[in-house]
């Protein structure tokens, strides 16, 4: 069997939360994570109004409403796509992440 550095498989699990951490992964209890969806809603939702929010005011729609029109895509298209491409709900285009960009040269990229 191979050695490794960790005793248990906690300690592993915790240095791996410290990298996500250094590249701003917000770590939350697992009480927010909907396990049927997936998903922790409250941080999507949050995500999509912080850099979407003239979309989401001509939608029109209630979280909840939103978030079940977004698993609804998943569903269909799969998460891939979806991360790849957003998710079009009412012919509006919902991104559900931002490439970091490769270089420093737009700031406003970043």
């Amino acid at each position: 069997m191979a050695k490794t550095i960790y005793a248990e498989k906690s300690q592993y699990q915790a240095d791996i939360i410290k990298e996500f951490a250094k590249n701003g992964v917000v770590e939350r209890s697992a009480k927010y994570y909907d396990k049927n969806l997936a998903m922790d809603k409250e941080i999507l939702l949050e995500f999509l109004k912080s850099t979407q929010e003239k979309e989401l005011n001509a939608l029109g729609l209630k979280g909840d409403e939103i978030i079940s029109k977004i698993n609804d895509y998943i569903i269909k298209n799969g998460i891939l796509e979806c991360l790849k491409n957003g998710v079009m709900i009412n012919n509006t285009n919902l991104e559900l992440v931002y490439n970091k960009e490769s270089s420093g040269f737009n700031a406003d990229l970043a």
